[in-house]
């Protein structure tokens, strides 16, 4: 709880610098709670629709449509030895919860709950050019 206490802290504070620069980013941000073996279709369409609730009260979505980043590592697993960042796989690269995710995010279903939910999956770069 300590760790995303602090992440939550680091997040806010960074709001002014953002603002200073005029820089976008998300409204809301997903994926604490749902990363590694607790990501499930349930869990995402759970705190989805609590961000939705949330951010649909926010003055924001008057400006622009409601962003929202999802924090995902998909991927496959190092092997021991072989891959990882800089000094080689650590105990994150080599997590079978990256295939996990992979496998969920993946999986036909979440893309009908987005569709169905009205979300459109986009990159940083398209986030920029909405309005």
């Amino acid at each position: 709880m300590s760790f995303y206490s602090q992440v939550e802290r680091d997040a806010l504070e960074s709001i002014p610098v953002f603002r200073k620069y005029s820089l976008r980013w998300p409204d809301v941000y997903l994926g604490l709670t749902t990363m590694g073996h607790n990501m499930s279709l349930s869990s995402l369409q759970r705190t989805l629709s609590l961000a939705l609730e949330s951010g649909t009260s926010d003055s924001l979505t008057k400006e622009h449509p409601l962003s929202a980043e999802l924090m995902v590592h998909p991927g496959y697993p190092s092997l021991p030895g072989d891959g990882g960042c800089g000094e080689g796989p650590d105990d994150f690269s080599q997590s079978l919860e990256r295939e996990h995710e992979l496998r969920v995010l993946t999986d036909p279903a979440l893309s009908a709950m987005f569709h169905q939910e009205g979300v459109s999956v986009c990159t940083f770069r398209e986030l920029l050019t909405r309005t």
